[in-house]
């Protein structure tokens, strides 16, 4: 009877060594995969910027004036109130 005692600690103590040999392998298979999910989102957050640029060309500098600018920017809000004005209407009825 004794035997079977001594038998069932060192079962339990193999078990034990098993159990802890398994979680550090699992943490650190849980590490690689957090490791590896942050490269894939750093490659799919990166920005690819593939366009064709010429370094010589010259850079397409605004030369207007404020007052042209105005000009320009003035007609284009009246066009947004008369658009804004006609979906109002659309949605009161």
């Amino acid at each position: 009877m004794e035997d079977d005692l001594c038998e069932k600690c060192k079962a339990k103590k193999t078990d034990k060594q098993t159990l802890e040999q398994l979680e550090q392998k699992l943490s650190a298979i849980i590490r690689e995969a957090r490791d590896a999910d942050a490269k894939a989102e750093d490659i799919e957050d990166a920005v690819y910027d593939l366009k064709a640029v010429n370094p010589n060309r010259p850079p397409d500098i605004d030369t207007r004036t404020p007052t042209e600018l105005l000009a320009v920017i003035a007609p284009k809000g009246r066009e947004a109130d008369v658009a804004l004005d006609h979906l109002q209407q659309l949605v009161s009825k």
